[in-house]
């Protein structure tokens, strides 16, 4: 909520299950129960992804068949974000670190983000273009801009689009209104 904007319900549920690892729906999410026997870091991230979910996807609409790599990747950037600011930098640069070299093994220019996810082979190079990609770009722009500029995006975001739909359209309009026009060249060379 102090990075992001207000959560409007009342009740947020963590459900433990059989399901094979994390789904988020507005209110709930569902964790596998593997995560609670595993490693409280990787429990405590899973918990934290879902939950940013609440955001975007659940507050911030987005479709997510033809444009799921923008909650996606706006969720495994501010997970990230949540380490550092709640656990500390080591852990961020952590997962900046994994997305970094899931993105080298296969290849940065050969992974286009802004594509429906009935383009992609299968579930690894989905999940490279729709989470980790994604999660880079931010991470360039906090390198760039810094955290608070993050944070404002994120506000930006959530007071533009809250109980709305997020295109790609938009997201660039965001992008621009809070970075500046400059901006543009590093979306372009990302996305596509």
């Amino acid at each position: 909520e102090e990075i992001i904007g207000d959560y409007p319900y009342e009740t947020y549920s963590v459900v433990m299950t059989n399901f094979p690892s994390g789904m988020e729906y507005p209110g709930l999410v569902l964790i596998s129960q593997n995560y609670f026997y595993g490693s409280i870091h990787e429990l405590r991230t899973v918990i934290v992804h879902e939950t940013v979910h609440q955001w975007f996807y659940g507050i911030i609409g987005v479709d997510e068949i033809d444009e799921g790599w923008i909650d996606e990747g706006l969720t495994s950037y501010y997970t990230a974000y949540y380490d550092t600011l709640h656990i500390g930098e080591a852990y961020y640069n952590d997962a900046m670190l994994r997305y970094q070299n899931r993105v080298d093994e296969f290849g940065f220019d050969d992974i286009v983000i802004a594509k429906s996810a009935y383009d992609f082979n299968n579930w690894t190079d989905y999940g490279v273009a729709s989470y980790s990609k994604p999660a880079l770009l931010y991470h360039e722009l906090y390198k760039q801009y810094g955290f608070i500029k993050m944070e404002q995006f994120a506000a930006v975001l959530y007071e533009k689009y809250a109980f709305d739909t997020l295109k790609e359209e938009g997201l660039r309009e965001t992008l621009i209104q809070v970075f500046g026009e400059e901006v543009t060249e590093t979306i372009d060379s990302w996305w596509y």
